[in-house]
């Protein structure tokens, strides 16, 4: 798990949550929104966050997935200019 923790934050992510099968992740140049729509137009679904009590537009939920998958998914962030308001 740490290997794919750090794969995350290396493209900016805050991890917010690390549980056993999947992270909630807070980013800020976009709403998760269109951070979920952008990453859909590329083949890859995550989870909008905007309904849970206490997170709303800033949080997404990533599944962990294989590390091709994984991969995938760290690049996708990159490529669609995925960075916290620290990055």
């Amino acid at each position: 798990m740490g290997e794919l923790s750090c794969a995350y934050e290396s493209v900016g992510a805050t991890l917010v949550i690390d549980e056993s099968f999947y992270f909630i992740a807070m980013h800020s140049k976009q709403t998760s929104t269109e951070l979920c729509g952008a990453l859909l137009q590329r083949g890859i679904m995550v989870r909008n966050c905007n309904t849970y009590p206490l997170l709303g537009e800033r949080y997404i939920r990533i599944a962990v997935r294989k590390r091709t998958e994984n991969q995938r998914l760290v690049v996708a962030l990159a490529e669609v200019g995925y960075a916290t308001a620290g990055s």
